[in-house]
């Protein structure tokens, strides 16, 4: 049998410095997702764990999920171990653990270069023809599958920090094929694309979509098509350690690349922004042409974004005809 104490401990082993409200029923911490400074807005309620941050709206009915997602395997087995008797843990663990799969008869297209169905072969034949090699294949681990809603698709899976899948993208080879991609079925805002490939002490490029990853280097993720938000893993890794950013988006979504720049200088991470030149995005550039447009990233500031600004009210006065 646990007692208060107990808990007190092991919040403190996992969140660090905490602060207690009256009569020990609420354990406030620094939040795990946006605790970027030493304000404890993160609030547990001893008696059944359920928690909030009145920051950014992180919550749980207990602390399973965010130990899962924040922390360690092994904090979390404690946890379980320790304080399993209330059965909310043991279902939220259940919905948490629930293991996502690849596509039916998935196979890797390097394990089929010698087929004879003309489907797969034009498959094998797309990724050639975007520049990538046998090399690339394998490390991206690209594949087809026997799913008849996969038909004619690359699939390219992403795998966590620990190496499990956690995602995966399938993207029609056909121009004319809807919808151009088919995604797992699992919240993107809870996942960091192929996070197992990342260093998160060294400068992360973040890209548009999966397939831009091809051309760059190891250390890149994806914001999967949407924004950076508060309340995703991908904010929260950088957040966590102060990781500098280079933001390579579409050349489509440049107001929303200076809208996560901002957001991320506000909180003191360095950025700059890598510059597409004539290309759409990074997957039109060869992967040389992606070194070198890195090479050339520059810091964003707020001055750079109010310039940013000022470009755009320039553009539609000289759109309509009308002069500053």
């Amino acid at each position: 049998m646990h007692t208060l104490s107990d808990k007190i401990r092991f919040i403190e082993k996992c969140f660090g410095r905490y602060e207690l409200g009256r009569g020990s029923l609420n354990a406030a911490v620094k939040c795990p997702n946006c605790g970027y400074s030493d304000k404890k807005k993160f609030v547990i309620r001893t008696s059944d764990d359920a928690c909030h941050c009145w920051v950014c709206g992180l919550k749980g009915k207990n602390l399973a999920p965010i130990i899962k997602r924040y922390f360690s395997q092994q904090l979390l087995e404690e946890y379980i171990h320790v304080f399993g008797a209330d059965k909310l843990i043991s279902a939220d663990l259940e919905k948490i653990e629930r293991k996502l799969m690849l596509p039916t008869g998935f196979k890797l297209l390097v394990h089929s270069l010698k087929t004879i169905d003309p489907d797969v072969r034009s498959t094998i034949e797309y990724v050639k023809s975007r520049g990538l090699s046998e090399d690339d294949m394998w490390f991206h681990k690209f594949g087809t599958s026997v799913d008849y809603s996969m038909h004619r698709r690359v699939i390219m899976p992403s795998f966590d920090l620990e190496g499990r899948l956690n995602y995966y993208v399938a993207r029609s080879i056909d121009i004319k094929t809807k919808p151009k991609y088919l995604n797992a079925g699992v919240n993107k805002q809870s996942i960091v694309f192929n996070e197992m490939n990342i260093d998160w002490k060294k400068p992360v490029t973040i890209v548009e979509g999966p397939f831009d990853l091809t051309k760059c280097d190891k250390n890149t993720s994806c914001v999967l098509g949407s924004g950076l938000s508060d309340n995703s893993l991908l904010f929260a890794r950088i957040m966590q350690n102060m990781t500098p950013v280079i933001l390579a988006l579409d050349s489509d979504m440049q107001d929303k690349q200076q809208r996560i720049a901002k957001k991320l200088d506000e909180f003191g991470i360095d950025v700059k922004i890598l510059p597409l030149n004539d290309r759409h995005d990074v997957g039109e550039m060869t992967k040389i042409e992606f070194h070198r447009a890195k090479s050339e990233a520059e810091g964003w500031s707020r001055d750079t974004g109010l310039l940013y600004r000022i470009s755009k009210i320039s553009s539609r006065k000289l759109l309509t005809g009308s002069s500053l």
